[in-house]
């Protein structure tokens, strides 16, 4: 009743139990590492003609996916249960809302502040060549909206398109995310991974099969444009879930050979996959913006004590290797925004 009463009183507060600190995931630095390199290596080093490299260096839209998921699995490793524990009781309403004011001022404010930096900077670059800087166009693109309406028209800082596509995912994970996902049963949450897996890929064929997309390419609409990457983050949720699950008891002794097996079949698949023509992220090309997902479907309930180096697309490497026990702050633990 007193609780019910005065929520916020320090009485009340000290009635609240606290959150376990969660293990900070050292490897996650490294992994993030290599993926940057990979991209970064797709911007600014020289091409040749063909090769299994070049190929690879084309094929960085993996690496840009990995960082999809990434961010949500550290989001809700980070933030598991924070916000779905508060919304089965009607006490905590208020704290609710106040913890995801906090929450999104954390997660909108350092991003937004490097994001406009980063705008300002290339908008006057490109102003002064006399490149697309519209004062329309870059207030859409200041208010994260142009990649909903031209996914190829490029902000000023075009990279910073994967800020306007990790937004919705971030407004929803509060509210939607965490209270889906807190404390399901693996029976449930495993196929609910595999379907997020799978569906952009399958839209991807079945547009490729069709002929013609949105915005004049499959990997504009499947790539550019926010929504589609909404089930890559969802998805990196669910493996948080599951990875926690696990961790908390282990029960498959094959999971870290397994986790091994598909690291190189991705990586194989990487470098030898045959792309006819030298196409550039057209035809199968597009698959690889999300196509590798299903590989990993069928073991992201795991974490396993291995020391795999991943480089794929859809980051689950997060499942592979057993979190440090050192126990840290898990706002460090936060995915590029490359």
């Amino acid at each position: 009743m007193y609780r019910s009463m005065y929520p916020h009183s320090p009485l009340a507060l000290s009635f609240q139990p606290q959150r376990p600190r969660v293990p900070r995931l050292e490897f996650v630095s490294g992994s993030r590492c290599l993926a940057s390199l990979w991209i970064v290596c797709q911007h600014f080093s020289p091409h040749s003609s063909d090769g299994a490299l070049v190929k690879a260096l084309w094929r960085s839209d993996a690496a840009v996916d990995y960082f999809i998921v990434l961010s949500g699995f550290v989001t809700h490793w980070a933030s598991r249960g924070a916000f779905a524990a508060l919304q089965r009781h009607r006490d905590d309403a208020a704290r609710w809302r106040d913890g995801a004011k906090r929450w999104y001022g954390r997660r909108f404010g350092r991003v937004l502040l490097a994001t406009y930096l980063a705008m300002a900077a290339s908008w006057a670059m490109v102003a002064a060549a006399g490149g697309d800087a519209a004062p329309g166009h870059v207030g859409r693109c200041v208010l994260l909206l142009e990649s909903w309406l031209a996914p190829a028209r490029w902000c000023p800082d075009g990279q910073t398109w994967t800020v306007a596509a990790l937004a919705p995912s971030w407004l929803l994970y509060p509210a939607v995310y965490d209270r889906l996902v807190y404390e399901r049963p693996a029976k449930v949450l495993a196929p609910l991974g595999l379907a997020l897996a799978v569906l952009p890929t399958a839209v991807a064929v079945g547009l490729l099969r069709r002929g013609d997309a949105p915005f004049g390419s499959v990997h504009d609409a499947m790539y550019l444009w926010p929504p589609a990457q909404l089930c890559d983050f969802f998805l990196g949720v669910v493996a948080a879930e599951l990875a926690a699950t696990h961790a908390a008891r282990p029960r498959w002794r094959l999971a870290a050979p397994a986790a091994d097996a598909s690291c190189l079949a991705v990586a194989a698949l990487v470098l030898c996959a045959p792309n006819p023509g030298s196409r550039y992220r057209t035809g199968f090309e597009e698959l690889f913006d999300h196509g590798l997902a299903p590989r990993f479907a069928g073991r992201e309930t795991k974490i396993c004590n291995t020391t795999s180096i991943c480089m794929c697309s859809h980051g689950f490497d997060v499942l592979f290797k057993q979190n440090s026990p050192r126990e840290n702050d898990p706002s460090k633990d936060q995915p590029n925004r490359l």
